[in-house]
Parts: C-alpha cells; sequence; structure tokens
C-alpha cells in the first residue's frame, strides 16, 4: 500500500500534510474498495486502476478532487454519492449503458466516458462547470440533453450520429470531434461563433458546393479579392477618414428587393436632406431603364470598362445580379465625403453582405413588401422584367425576410414599403431620429428677423423669395470636409445689444478667421437657399459694424449656430 502513494503536499484544508496521489494499477488488490476513511487528512486525489465493479468506497473521500477508474467492469454510473469538490472523472472503458442524473456534481469539469455502451445522453442538465464532455466509441445516434452547457470541448468520435442537432446553445464551443461517424451535412453548427476546430474524418459530408456558396462565402471572397486589388495601388489618404480617426463615416445604406422603390427613396432622402447626404452612384454593367440617367441613377460602364476597374482596385464591394454586375466604386463615397457630407447608397442584400466586410459602418435600412401582390403588380407594370424573374423577385423577398429573422441587428430598421409615401414619411422620421433631430430646421420662428424690425436696411445679401420672413441661421466651417456640429444660442439680438455691440452669439474657436456662410429658411421644409459672403468676419469689423453678412445674421431674433 505505501508503494501506492506519492506526491506529499497539503490537505484540502491546508493544515496538514498528506499524500496527494494514490495509483493502484494491479487488478488483485480488489479488497481496497473496502476502504473507509473518515478522516480529514486522507487522499486529496484518488487514482484508481482495478479491475472491479464497485466505487462505494469512493462516497467515503469528501476530498476526492480527481477519480480515474478506467479500464474495470464498472456497469453503475456514478454508483457512488459524488465527493462536493469532485472536479475530473475518468470512467473510460467499462460497461456502462445509462447515464444518471449528475445534479450533485456542481463542481465537475472534465468527464471521460470513452468505449462504454451509451446510446443517449442524459442528466448532465445541473453540470453548471463542466468544460470538457467525451463520450467517444458509444452507441450514440442522436445529439441531445446538452443545453446550455459551458462546453469548451466536445468528443463524440466514433458514434452512430447522422444529423448535427441541439447544439446551438453551445456558445462557449471551441473544440468538436465528430469523426468516425454518418454525417452528411453540416447544418447545425452556424451558430458556434467560437468554434475553432472541427474533426469530420471519415463521414460522408458532401463536398463544398462551390457553385452556389453562401453568401457569406461569396462576400469574404470579393472583399479579399478588392482589398488585394487596392494594396496594389498608390496608398492615399482619403476624405472619408478626414473627419475623425475614432469615429466611421456616416453612411445611409437602402436595401431591399428589386424594384422595391429604393432609389426613389434614396433620391428623395438625398434632395430633402441635401445639407446632410449626397447620392452615391454605383456602376453597372446594364443598359439604362426608361427614365435613368448617366452619372445620376448610375454609372452605365461595359464589362471590360468594370473588369479594368476591379484590377485597379477602384471597387469597395461588387455584385453579379441576373447577369450584370453592380459595383460601389471608392470615388462615390469620397465625392460625398469632399463635400462633407454623408454617402447615402441603395443596393441588394448580396452588397450589404459585402460591405459588412469593409471598414464601414453604415446604418442599413430594409425596405421590405409585405404585400406580394401589390409587389409582383409592380414588378409587371415596369414592363422590364420576364415572368421567370418576376417569380426570382418575389421568392427573393423570402430571403430578406428570413435574413432579418435569422441574423437580429442585421438591419438597423425595417420599413414596409408596399405605400412609398408612408414608406419615405417613415424613413424620413427614422433619420431624424439618427441625426438627432426632432426637426432639421425645427427653431421657433416668432420673432423671426423681417425686412420691418431691420433698422439699418444695409443688408447687401441676396434674400430669398418673400413667402413668409426668413429664418437666419449661420455656418462656420474652418475648413469643407470637417462635419457640422450644432449649437443654439439663446440670445435674441435688440436694437440695444446691435448699436453697443453686446450681442452674446457664440463664437467659433479663434484659431484663423472663419468663413462665414448665411443659409436662408423661407419654411422649414423648403430646401436651403445658400449665399455666402466674401467678406471675412474679425473682431475688428464685428465690433465696428463693417462686416454686411455678420448684420444680417446680428437681426435675427434667434439664431442657429453651427459650427462645420
Amino acid at each position: 500500500m505505501s508503494t501506492c502513494l506519492s506526491k506529499l503536499g497539503r490537505s484540502a484544508t491546508g493544515l496538514e500534510y498528506i499524500y496527494q496521489f494514490l495509483s493502484v494499477p494491479v487488478r488483485s488488490l480488489i479488497r481496497l474498495f473496502s476502504l473507509r476513511c473518515n478522516k480529514k487528512t486522507f487522499l486529496l486525489i484518488f487514482y484508481q486502476c482495478l479491475y472491479s465493479s464497485n466505487l462505494s468506497c469512493v462516497s467515503h473521500m469528501p476530498y476526492l478532487i480527481i477519480l480515474d477508474a478506467s479500464h474495470n467492469q464498472i456497469t453503475d454510473f456514478f454508483g457512488f454519492k459524488p465527493p462536493k469538490n469532485l472536479k475530473e472523472v475518468n470512467l473510460s472503458h467499462n460497461q456502462m449503458s445509462v447515464m444518471t442524473n449528475l445534479s450533485e456534481c456542481s463542481s465537475l469539469s472534465i468527464l471521460k466516458l470513452d468505449y462504454n455502451c451509451f446510446s443517449e445522453i442524459r442528466g448532465l442538465e445541473h453540470c453548471a462547470s463542466l468544460s470538457h464532455l467525451s463520450l467517444a466509441h458509444n452507441k450514440i445516434s442522436h445529439i441531445s440533453g446538452l443545453d446550455n452547457l459551458p462546453l469548451k470541448e466536445l468528443c463524440l468520435r466514433g458514434n452512430r450520429i447522422e444529423t448535427i442537432e441541439n447544439m446551438d446553445t453551445l456558445r462557449t464551443l471551441q473544440v468538436l470531434d465528430l469523426s468516425l461517424n454518418r454525417i452528411s451535412s453540416l447544418f447545425g453548427l452556424q451558430n458556434l461563433c467560437l468554434l475553432g476546430s472541427i474533426n469530420l474524418e471519415s463521414n460522408q459530408v458532401s463536398a463544398t458546393n462551390k457553385y452556389d456558396p453562401s453568401m457569406e462565402v461569396v462576400a469574404a471572397r470579393d472583399h479579399m479579392t478588392h482589398m488585394v486589388y487596392q494594396l496594389m495601388q498608390p496608398q492615399v489618404i482619403y476624405d472619408s477618414t478626414l473627419p475623425s480617426l475614432d469615429t466611421p463615416y456616416p453612411m445611409l445604406v437602402l436595401t431591399g428587393p428589386q424594384a422595391c422603390g429604393k432609389r426613389e427613396l434614396a433620391h428623395k432622402l438625398c434632395q430633402d436632406f441635401s445639407h446632410f447626404f449626397a447620392y452615391g452612384a454605383c456602376h453597372t454593367t446594364r443598359g439604362p431603364y426608361f427614365g435613368e440617367e448617366d452619372g445620376s441613377d448610375y454609372h452605365f460602364v461595359t464589362e471590360e470598362d468594370f473588369q479594368n476597374m476591379i484590377n485597379m482596385g477602384q471597387f469597395i464591394q461588387t455584385v453579379q445580379y441576373q447577369g450584370h454586375w453592380y459595383g460601389l466604386s471608392r470615388a462615390a463615397i469620397e465625392n460625398a465625403a469632399r463635400q462633407g457630407l454623408a454617402c447615402c447608397l441603395h443596393m441588394e442584400l448580396e452588397g450589404a453582405f459585402r460591405l459588412k466586410n469593409t471598414h464601414f459602418e453604415p446604418r442599413y435600412v430594409l425596405l421590405l413588401p409585405t404585400d406580394k401582390e401589390w409587389y409582383a403588380g409592380r414588378l409587371m407594370a415596369r414592363g422590364l422584367y420576364t415572368h421567370p424573374q418576376i417569380d426570382t423577385a418575389l421568392a427573393r423577398v423570402d430571403t430578406y425576410a428570413r435574413v432579418n429573422g435569422e441574423r437580429p441587428g442585421f438591419f438597423d430598421r425595417v420599413i414596409p414599403c408596399d405605400d412609398l409615401v408612408k414608406a419615405y414619411k417613415t424613413l424620413r422620421h427614422v433619420l431624424m431620429e439618427y441625426l438627432g433631430e426632432e426637426e432639421l430646421d425645427g427653431v421657433d420662428r416668432s420673432n423671426t428677423a423681417t425686412p420691418d424690425n431691420i433698422s439699418t436696411g444695409q443688408c447687401l445679401l441676396p434674400q430669398p423669395p418673400q413667402t413668409t420672413s426668413p429664418q437666419v441661421s449661420v455656418y462656420y466651417h474652418s475648413h469643407p470636409r470637417q462635419h457640422l456640429h450644432k449649437s443654439v444660442s439663446t440670445t435674441t439680438a435688440t436694437p440695444d445689444n446691435i448699436s453697443t455691440s453686446q450681442c452674446l452669439l457664440p463664437q467659433p474657436p479663434q484659431t484663423a478667421s472663419p468663413q462665414v456662410s448665411v443659409y436662408y429658411h423661407s419654411h422649414p421644409r423648403q430646401h436651403l437657399h445658400k449665399s455666402v459672403s466674401t467678406t471675412t468676419a474679425t473682431p475688428d469689423n464685428i465690433s465696428t459694424g463693417q462686416c454686411p453678412c455678420v448684420w444680417a445674421v446680428i437681426l435675427s431674433v434667434v439664431t442657429t449656430v453651427k459650427v462645420w
């Protein structure tokens, strides 16, 4: 007995020194199982390798941490009262066939049950610490009983499994061994985000479908292609990266099925919010439809020119749809960024998958038809599509809905587009929320400046049509590529503080003499009419009243100052 003891160390209480290991490989020592121990100084870790079928003595070892009872003839699964702190159990190479409840094994982290006769996984629901489970070479035909376990490694090698199922809740799984089974499909692993290693040796898994791969695979391949071509070109600093290295360039992407109205809504949005957004026209190899203009709706190019642009690294993403190529060029985004505006785009679902692989972080709005009859009528009314193309478009509505349901957060908003007027109202409201505005020009105009209350009458700025009293807003911009930052002054201009130079209008940072642009709003829903004064505002001509554009600004009762 003394020769089987090893590794002298502290006991579980830490007050005494004990032998922590007992290894008895000799099969003749069966009587060792009748050993009883109620003292705290007994073995902390107990290894057994005996030719026996009884583990009842383990119930009397309260400080047992590791139990190795492999290569025996044990038939009862955990035929003992588990010690409270039991962490590792190896019962491989035995004759057990039924798994019982292990609710008392809350500390169990490693469980090895290889080479037994188990046909079903059960009793592990309360093993909250179980991270390693091995059931290799058993008779398991269905994967079950593993819900919400914190498993990191799972081995089901050499069983009779045909389908990967009931593994969606194993969010922490990293290593999976399913070799020597009868698996024919990998479906069921798509939600295992941390899975880094999988063994499918000697299964019946079909080859990867290279003729119709998933959207994720095509998107990743497309992104890799454009990145390689871009890195082969001279590297420059883009306008879309200038505003801030921490804040991504603002973009809005409208996506939806073919002919659902996303292009019309994108144009309308860019018209009504022209001081925030610019339309990003994509390139395409198809011909223009009736009413489409080159450079306004799309850039229509030949397929040869399109391929040359790919080779020159000019595209961020490309999509081939219905035999034609569509591509979002870097120039489309940079043209908007160069004006200090966000870029508004529209694209199909495949384009959204590709754009999510880039460094851009747009807002994605899904425009989804809910009435297929209305949508089919809209397609037929355009007179551009054949019946097979209409059937394909109708089927893609379900694809959009499925992606939205299976991928929470893929789209930031979903808007029904059966009625484009209502859809635009909803889209406008969503956009105001994104911009943090209740009304984009929602300023109190109860005391707006009018020709009557301008005492000097010397304003030299061009005036908008005098349908209503115009509201005056001032935009300071020290550089045309910086974003707009808004602050509202509550100080009102009066004849007293105009004449005495006491107007408390907020001033921009005095790094350089700012350029002043004046925007007139004759109505909050009308477009902005801009007139830029060439007179530079300085402390001198502000105080002496020599800047005509500043006089027009000060005479506004409520002034909106935006630092651009």
